[in-house]
C-alpha cells in the first residue's frame, strides 16, 4: 500500500476517535450543566417558599408583640380579628403546611365566625363557649408558629441537600 493511502487511513481513523471523544465530552458537559441548572431552578422555588413562610412568620410575630394580654369578655372582638388575621395570613399559604393544621385553621374560623354572626343577628350566645374556642384559637395560633418553623427548617435542609450533593 501506498504510504499516502496509510497516512490518510491513519488520519480519518484519529479523526473519527476526535469526534467520538469530542461527542462523548460535549454530551457530558452538557449533562453537568442541565443538573446545574435543575439545581438553580429547585433552589429558586425553595428559596421563593421560604421567603413566604418568613414573612407569614414576621407578620404574625409582629402582631403578636403588639397585642398586650386580653382577658375580659370586651375584648374578645380584638381576640377574635386577631387570630383570624393569622389564620387567614397562613391559609393563603396553606398549600406549604401540613393538611390538619390547615383542617383546624378552617375549622376554627368557621366557629368564630358562627359567633360573630349570631352576635351580629342578636342571638343568645354562649361567652363560655365564645371564650373556649378563642382559647382554642391561642394553642392554634401557638402550632402555627411551631409549625413555620418546622417547615422553613425543611426547606432549609432540602437546599443545603441540593447545594453539596
Amino acid at each position: 500500500m501506498a504510504p499516502e493511502i496509510i497516512v490518510a487511513l491513519i488520519a480519518s481513523f484519529i479523526s473519527l476517535i476526535l469526534g467520538v471523544l469530542n461527542n462523548q465530552s460535549t454530551k457530558k458537559i452538557s449533562q453537568k450543566q442541565n443538573e446545574i441548572e435543575l439545581k438553580k431552578s429547585t433552589i429558586d422555588a425553595l428559596d421563593k417558599r421560604i421567603l413566604k413562610l418568613e414573612n407569614i412568620k414576621v407578620q404574625i410575630s409582629d402582631r403578636e408583640s403588639n397585642v398586650v394580654k386580653w382577658n375580659s369578655l370586651e375584648d374578645r372582638g380584638r381576640m377574635a380579628a386577631f387570630y383570624s388575621k393569622n389564620f387567614k395570613d397562613v391559609l393563603k399559604i396553606s398549600h406549604l403546611i401540613d393538611k390538619t393544621l390547615t383542617d383546624k385553621l378552617n375549622a376554627s374560623l368557621k366557629n368564630m365566625e358562627k359567633h360573630i354572626g349570631n352576635e351580629k343577628m342578636r342571638m343568645k350566645i354562649d361567652y363560655n363557649e365564645v371564650l373556649k374556642d378563642l382559647l382554642e384559637m391561642s394553642r392554634l395560633n401557638d402550632l402555627i408558629l411551631i409549625e413555620l418553623g418546622k417547615e422553613l427548617d425543611q426547606l432549609e435542609s432540602k437546599v443545603t441537600k441540593i447545594i453539596y450533593h
